[in-house]
């Protein structure tokens, strides 16, 4: 606008009908250009904020992934001491178990010892046994010839008396 009216006038009709639909060919190249570098500069933006978005993800699965890695470590951690206690535990049972068989292997042979003792002691005893049998048959036989002599004695006596 021209305050200080040191120019001349303008013709408005000559200005409507050559000057404007230039202006305006040009306003809407320009236009057309600024909705291109605004969508631009809104992709810009957006490919930022995506970025942002993607570094926080990136941060959070980091973080998740030390987490997941840490109680992988400890589960890992667990499960050695877990399979070392089960190794000693099986190795005390092995030793038990063999302890437990050479204590059986022992008084296994032990056992046998003692019923072939045994075994020779009740023979014997039925040696003795028959031994004795036959020696009380012995003096049971010697006792009736003994009260035999005896008889034969009394009666002698008895004879000589009377």
């Amino acid at each position: 606008m021209n305050i200080s009216n040191d120019q001349g006038s303008v013709d408005y009709v000559s200005y409507f009908t050559n000057q404007l639909p230039k202006d305006l060919a040009a306003m809407a190249v320009l236009r057309d250009e600024l909705a291109k570098r605004q969508g631009a500069l809104t992709a810009v933006e957006d490919s930022i904020k995506d970025r942002q978005a993607a570094a926080e993800e990136l941060a959070k699965a980091k973080a998740e992934r030390a987490d997941a890695n840490a109680a992988a470590k400890k589960i890992m951690a667990d499960a050695a001491a877990k399979l070392a206690e089960a190794k000693s535990m099986f190795e005390a049972a092995k030793a038990d178990q063999e302890k437990f068989t050479a204590e059986a292997s022992q008084t296994q042979d032990a056992l046998v010892k003692r019923e072939a003792k045994i075994a020779s002691q009740e023979q014997m005893l039925k040696e003795r046994s028959e031994k004795l049998a036959q020696d009380e048959q012995a003096v049971k036989t010697r006792m009736a010839e003994l009260e035999s002599r005896v008889k034969a004695f009394q009666a002698k006596v008895a004879a000589l008396q009377a």
